[in-house]
């Protein structure tokens, strides 16, 4: 804004906080140019003053320069001190944008002279072509790119009065209202043609203009690589590839050392690095264990990336094997020599013009059953392009022979026995090996024969072995040439009879006679010959008036009817001699014995024997008292228990006089005895003592007060106030 305030020339504009360099060009009456820099500091959304000297030029122009740019740009230009006249009014023709400005009149006479206010004048014009401008800024043949997952700005700016509104288009599609249009992490997918439309929606006039946006993505993944053999196995040819990406990627060998290397294509000789993705290598001067890298790098990866093949010999040797179809239709000759990068060429070759071309890795030849030429070599050959020479294998076809382990096989019964069937190696495998056993039947996998083969060998195993199973085994095999057969002989012994055992001890546990102990004895204990024993019991006679007793059990029901016999207890550890057998019936007399068994070898059974009751010697009887202190004429008992003690059991009551002298009053074979009519001399110390069979015990001594008669009405007449 241009302004004369106290007879100064200003320009007056809107700030922020920025300091304004601009300079005025001053033209004196000799028309030369004047340059006056000013420098001013403005506040931000303040009006700011720019002074142009004390008195109005001819011709002034006001200019600004952004910071850090050198363009200059004419911001208010052409005023000077205006048009002069004598009328009051004048015409502007062909109106532009460069007339927006403050405009004022000056009317001056003689006397004074005087001026209006200032007056805006606002052209409406554009919009102008719009300029886009994309950050970051990368430009190529097909107009802009950017890079795959970066953040992407495109501002679009059209001078227009009224401003512009913008709209974004994206292949014809509207995406976006407004200047700037930002891509925040852009996609492969974006890739195309941005147009910003601007209107000036007061002319209703528009223009637009389109850029196009090409996203450069690198390859997935990383590069591949291989090498394979190359003009007829002699060479290497390195192979290299990355597919996808936009630009396509760079690739180039390393690792070449002083190898010369021929790109695919014939263009001649290149050195190291390579460029290309597929490389000829001769074989001379390579090692045997040679690792070449192939660099990847694309401008949407920041580091490049890589992959590596390695090249070496197969670690073993050549393998040779040959086998017949199931249907023995055909005879297969197979040769391998896996492993090694690259792969080898292997081929066959044989007698009367039977062979097979190359192949990688492996080859086989197949031939009809029976066409094979018996004791003719049949040459697998192995190439691999890091060797000079050939490898080799052969194979010799002849009728098969079988070996055994042993040709006489001898087990005890009982056992499991295996009989061996092998092929001898190096000979053409059989189509079958077949077991025949000792009655001339072929052998299948039942619960007697097991049977356990491969193409090279084939095992029989006969299960649970006895006498029957002894005699002649037959291995029988075959092939293209011809068949042979084994005989393994087999025999069955019998375990020798084991030691006799007795029974020592058979006698009940208790009164209940429902379990009886048994102990027994081998003979020649450290001599070994028996792996366990039979213990058997069989029901003899029952006590009379015992049978349908409500609490017999099914089993001991159906041992009085059915007809006696011995039921068995089998007892499988050698080591054991003493045995309870439980669950009896206490009204049955049984026998029991013993029988020593040595694997399947039963011995002689020991003399039978009846349990006998178990004498348990008396525990130590207490003695109860029905009244320790009985009136005298009275009746009393006592009685002499006892917790344990097998009968008969004989009962002696004894009694101690206040000196300590003891008698016998009284003995039997019950525990009570009742003493009547009993007096003052009845006063003293008692005790029982029970005796059986085995021992004897005494119960301590218990005191007995007879109270007199007079004594005893007494109490009573006193009990009775």
């Amino acid at each position: 804004m241009v302004a004369q305030l106290l007879g100064l020339v200003f320009l007056f504009l809107p700030t922020n906080l920025l300091t304004f360099i601009t300079y005025a060009v001053e033209i004196n009456p000799k028309w030369e140019v004047v340059y006056k820099d000013t420098s001013v500091y403005g506040v931000v959304d303040k009006a700011v003053i720019l002074e142009c000297g004390p008195t109005l030029p001819d011709m002034y122009i006001w200019s600004f320069t952004m910071p850090g740019t050198e363009a200059i740009r004419a911001v208010v230009y052409d005023l000077g001190k205006g048009q002069q006249g004598n009328t009051n009014i004048i015409n502007v023709t062909n109106i532009n944008r460069n007339h927006t400005g403050w405009y004022r009149c000056v009317a001056s006479n003689a006397v004074n002279s005087e001026s209006s206010n200032r007056l805006w004048l606002d052209t409406v014009f554009g919009p102008d072509v719009p300029q886009i401008d994309v950050t970051p800024y990368s430009i190529t043949e097909r107009g802009y790119s950017a890079l795959e997952r970066e953040t992407v700005s495109l501002l679009c700016q059209a001078q227009s009065n009224p401003g512009s509104q913008y709209v974004w288009f994206y292949n014809n599609s509207q995406v976006y209202t407004g200047p700037q249009l930002t891509i925040t992490k852009i996609l492969r997918m974006h890739t195309g043609d941005y147009t910003c439309s601007a209107e000036n929606t007061y002319l209703n006039t528009r223009s637009k203009k389109t850029i196009s946006l090409t996203v450069y993505y690198p390859p997935d993944g990383s590069p591949s690589c291989s090498v394979e053999a190359a003009l007829n196995y002699t060479a290497l040819r390195l192979l290299c590839s990355w597919p996808g990406g936009l630009p396509s990627p760079s690739l180039h060998w390393t690792g070449l050392g002083n190898q010369v290397g021929q790109d695919e294509a014939g263009t001649g000789q290149q050195t190291n690095p390579m460029t290309s993705t597929a490389v000829l290598l001769p074989s001379e001067g390579l090692n045997s264990n040679s690792l070449f890298t192939c660099l990847g790098s694309h401008l949407a990866l920041k580091q490049p990336t890589e992959c590596s093949t390695r090249t070496y010999i197969p670690p073993a040797e050549p393998e040779c094997f040959a086998y017949v179809t199931n249907i023995t239709q055909y005879l297969m000759l197979s040769c391998s020599w896996d492993g090694g990068a690259p792969k080898a060429l292997v081929w066959w070759e044989g007698p009367d013009g039977q062979a097979k071309g190359g192949e990688e890795n492996s080859n086989i030849l197949i031939l009809r059953y029976g066409t094979a030429r018996s004791g003719k070599p049949y040459t697998c050959h192995a190439k691999h392009p890091l060797l000079v020479q050939t490898k080799t294998c052969r194979l010799t076809l002849e009728a098969p022979v079988l070996l055994t382990q042993r040709r006489v096989v001898s087990v005890y019964e009982g056992s499991d026995v295996q009989l061996t069937c092998n092929l001898r190696s190096n000979y053409l495998p059989v189509s079958e090996i077949t077991w025949f056993n000792n009655q001339g039947v072929g052998v299948l996998d039942t619960s007697k024969y097991a049977l356990l083969q491969t193409s090279a060998w084939a095992n029989l195993t006969v299960k649970d072995t006895d006498t029957q199973d002894s005699g002649e085994y037959r291995c029988f095999a075959s092939n293209a040439v011809g068949g042979t057969e084994i005989n393994v002989t087999l025999v069955i012994n019998r375990y020798p009879m084991p030691p006799n055992v007795t029974l020592v001890k058979v006698m009940y546990k208790s009164q209940q006679r429902n379990e009886v102990e048994l102990e027994w004895q081998v003979e020649n204990e450290g001599g070994g010959g028996w792996t366990g024993f039979i213990l058997q019991h069989i029901w003899v006679s029952e006590q009379p008036g015992s049978r349908g007793s409500n609490n017999d059990s099914k089993q001991e029901t159906e041992e009085r009817i059915s007809p006696p016999d011995w039921y068995p207890i089998i007892i499988q550890d050698p080591e054991v001699r003493i045995y309870t057998v439980g669950r009896l019936t206490p009204t049955v007399t049984y026998q029991f014995r013993i029988t020593p068994v040595n694997h399947r070898t039963v011995g002689h059974p020991s003399a039978a024997k009846t349990p006998a009751m178990k004498t348990v010697p008396v525990s130590k009887p207490y003695l109860l008292m029905s009244d320790v202190s009985p009136v005298e004429g009275s009746t009393m008992w006592m009685r002499c228990n006892l917790e344990s003690g097998t009968g008969p059991i004989q009962y002696v009551w004894q009694y101690e006089t206040r000196s300590g002298n003891i008698s016998a009053f009284a003995q039997g074979n019950t525990n009570i005895i009742n003493v009547t009519n009993i007096n003052r001399n009845h006063t003293g110390w008692y005790r029982c003592v029970a005796s059986n069979a085995v021992n004897s015990e005494s119960s301590n001594r218990l005191w007995l007060d007879t109270i007199c008669e007079y004594l005893g009405v007494w109490l009573a007449r006193m009990s009775l106030r």
